[in-house]
């Protein structure tokens, strides 16, 4: 079981015979899909890469670059490095606008609950599986 096509002919240069290959592959998503398209681009036996999943909008401003410099109160540390990172979504719950959820609901994707959040967004736990059939910004947390 591997997509690897260098396992497959290390296999076969020692002498073992392959009855079959199992191609192991997960789903891309906009989580993962730059690296499995990389990993398809280097020889990796991907199929599902064909399956473009629409990318997340990016809802915060660049991060632009800047000289490192030591923190104010702890000389020791150099700040380095600020950007977003989006995460994935947490025991099927979604923050959407309240529009958004007018037409998740309208398309047949009941929430199980819903909660407002002060800034008018809403945080929806969906019902298993219905992540993998609609759009959805990930959550950005910025480091």
């Amino acid at each position: 079981m591997t997509n690897n096509p260098d396992k497959i002919k290390g296999f076969q240069d020692v002498g073992l015979n392959l009855e079959s290959i199992q191609s192991i592959e997960i789903e891309p998503s906009p989580f993962n899909q730059d690296y499995l398209v990389s990993k398809e681009k280097y020889g990796h036996l991907l199929y599902q890469t064909k399956k473009k999943k629409p990318k997340y909008h990016l809802p915060h401003e660049r991060v632009e670059p800047f000289t490192p410099y030591h923190l104010e109160n702890c000389q020791r540390f150099l700040y380095c490095a600020s950007y977003y990172l989006p995460i994935k979504p947490v025991a099927n719950q979604i923050i959407v606008s309240e529009e958004r959820m007018v037409e998740l609901t309208d398309q047949g994707y009941d929430p199980v609950h819903t909660f407002n959040l002060p800034n008018g967004s809403i945080l929806a736990k969906m019902p298993m599986g219905t992540l993998k059939k609609i759009d959805f910004d990930p959550y950005w947390f910025k480091v």
